[in-house]
């Protein structure tokens, strides 16, 4: 039965309650300082921000440099998104200008000059119409470029007063280019004094730290609260997790993700794969837990030891370093039931169970003809077709690998899926690409030189990079800052569930549900192409709950937000939008049932 609220996964995970370090970050903020957050990768920073953003009266700037291709200067960058006004005004004053040049040439204004009424055929306005377009021309003779304005305005302290209500937020500082950086400094340079700005990023990895530069300028390096820091995070996981599936981790265990650092993105990693081995697979009462949750480490966090023992590697041989002494410990016990690792090895590996299909008859299958068709028809999770490929793909040879992405990209264009298809593409951008540390707009671009090959529109563009590339909607709204719901892109895109969800993270609208009565227009034109799409979006900004399988709806007349205490706005003019269409999906076999009220905790 579907359940109101998801507590057999999201909520073991439940938000850090970082409430007094956030407020006393947004206290801070009303100096006009410069501050530096320091944290390692996965430790929390973004939400950390958050969450200092919902308790300031301030709007936070992000200025996500390594994020987005973009050859303008950082300095460029910076003016457009601080006075977005003011630079659409500039490049408007400049293209009238242009335009009133060439109305003063002689060729036109023989022609159109003469037939506008006597008082704007006068020689004032002729004067007047003329000297901006002499400025328009000195400004291009002398060849000034935009940027010298930017950093002009930027500098003078009489345009102080636009910034009084507004930080800068330099994030992932330590990712950015070196050249990147630079311009930072630059900028820091005009903005000093004038506004907050926060640089993000770890300290320690930061080009600068030599030059003692970025010591020089920072007023005040903030230090993420405790409770992000691995040594506490991980006890109140495993007292959630041994509640929920009713099991006992061992403290030794747990006391090893605490020695090793293992920071909340990588317990994000980790409760996924636990998830689908013991509830998914339902390997729960078939595994020792124990010693599932130990491989599923190694699985995670040393991938060529995992490796070794999918090849048949001697336990004490493959784990005989000293900092894998824990799991050595753990694996090598082999009394008790269920049988323990070393008498059920394969029962233990990731998507391991009893093996039906033969090695012949899989062969044939991706040698034949219908390879396309079984990539879908046998490729869940339980299939035995998925684990073929999956145990054999690292040992495939390249032209079958390509043959495999080939077909797995020829059916998401269709609008197909499956977990062999998920698992392909996946293991495709980690060996090309995310192993190789590239940057996420890289990898994107990459993608998309061969996604083209497939003839992808926008919209499955997006849908692509969300589900395959784990691209949030979020990073994806500020990826692409001009969507707009009228375009061929959405008109004509197989996903525009996708597309819609993008374009209300671009407009901060996902959880504010006062929308434009385009938008849900829009959303019934969705609704009349794929209804499952259009249930999508209004269960991911959490208006409804859904079980496709069991089709059960359930409809949401207040949203409460436990983290600020207050009810989410304008829940009442959605569902009154929502209703009558969703009532219509009783003829397609859902139930619908009402609710008063969910709680959810939202920073």
């Amino acid at each position: 039965m579907l359940s109101e609220t998801n507590v057999d996964d999201k909520n073991i995970l439940n938000k850090i309650d970082t409430a007094e370090s956030a407020k006393y970050f947004s206290e801070l903020l009303e100096q006009n300082s410069t501050f530096f957050l320091n944290g390692e990768w996965g430790m929390g920073k973004t939400e950390f921000l958050k969450g200092v953003e919902s308790c300031s009266k301030k709007k936070f700037i992000n200025l996500n440099l390594w994020a987005t291709k973009d050859d303008r200067t950082v300095i460029n960058i910076a003016f457009t998104k601080l006075h977005p006004f003011i630079y659409n005004g500039f490049r408007l004053l400049f293209v009238v200008c242009v335009v009133l040049s060439i109305l003063v040439t002689p060729a036109v204004k023989e022609n159109l000059w003469n037939i506008l009424p006597g008082f704007l055929n006068s020689k004032l306005i002729i004067a007047i119409c003329t000297i901006p377009t002499l400025a328009v021309s000195v400004w291009k003779f002398f060849n000034y470029k935009s940027v010298y304005f930017y950093y002009w305005f930027l500098s003078c302290n009489k345009t102080k007063f636009l910034l009084k209500r507004k930080v800068l937020v330099i994030d992932d500082f330590d990712r950015i280019s070196e050249e990147n950086q630079e311009g930072a400094y630059k900028l820091f340079n005009c903005l000093n004094g004038k506004l907050p700005i926060i640089f993000v990023g770890d300290y320690s990895l930061i080009t600068k730290a030599k030059s003692k530069y970025l010591q020089k300028i920072i007023n005040h390096k903030i230090e993420l609260p405790v409770s992000l820091y691995p040594m506490y995070i991980w006890d109140e996981y495993f007292k959630n997790l041994n509640k929920l599936l009713k099991i006992d981790v061992s403290q030794l265990l747990i006391n090893l993700f605490i020695e090793e650092n293992r920071n909340l993105r990588e317990r994000s990693m980790f409760h996924y794969y636990v998830m689908q081995e013991l509830v998914q697979k339902n390997k729960k009462d078939y595994v020792q837990i124990n010693q599932q949750l130990a491989i599923i480490y190694v699985y995670l966090f040393y991938p060529l030891k995992y490796m070794e023992l999918l090849k048949g590697m001697d336990l004490n041989e493959c784990v005989a370093d000293e900092n894998l002494k824990t799991i050595k410990e753990i694996l090598s016990k082999t009394e008790g039931y269920p049988k323990a690792f070393i008498k059920n090895k394969q029962g233990y590996y990731l998507y391991e169970v009893v093996k039906k299909l033969t090695e012949s008859e899989a062969t044939l299958i991706l040698n034949g003809p219908d390879l396309k068709k079984e990539m879908v028809k046998g490729g869940n999770a339980s299939d035995d077709f998925y684990h073929y490929v999956f145990t054999k793909y690292n040992g495939m040879e390249t032209k079958q690998k390509e043959k495999l992405l080939d077909k797995a990209l020829e059916n998401i264009y269709d609008g197909k899926d499956s977990s062999l298809i998920y698992f392909i593409v996946v293991t495709e951008n980690n060996i090309r690409f995310k192993y190789g540390k590239m940057e996420e707009w890289k990898i994107r671009d990459e993608w998309f030189a061969i996604l083209n090959k497939y003839n992808f529109d926008f919209s499955q563009k997006i849908y692509f990079l969300e589900r395959y590339l784990s691209i949030s909607f979020y990073k994806l709204g500020q990826m692409y800052d001009s969507l707009d719901l009228n375009s061929e892109d959405f008109i004509d895109g197989k996903k525009k569930g996708h597309y819609f969800l993008t374009f209300l993270s671009m407009k901060n609208k996902w959880y504010d549900y006062d929308w434009d009565e385009s938008y849900w227009k829009k959303l019934e034109l969705i609704f009349s192409n794929n209804y499952v799409e259009y249930l999508m979006i209004l269960s991911n900004v959490l208006l409804i709950d859904v079980d496709f399988k069991t089709k059960e709806i359930i409809v949401y007349k207040e949203i409460y937000n436990d983290y600020r205490e207050t009810n989410l706005e304008n829940v009442d003019k959605a569902l009154k939008k929502i209703k009558p269409t969703i009532d219509k999906l009783k003829l397609e076999g859902y139930s619908i049932q009402i609710k008063e009220k969910r709680v959810v905790n939202l920073t």
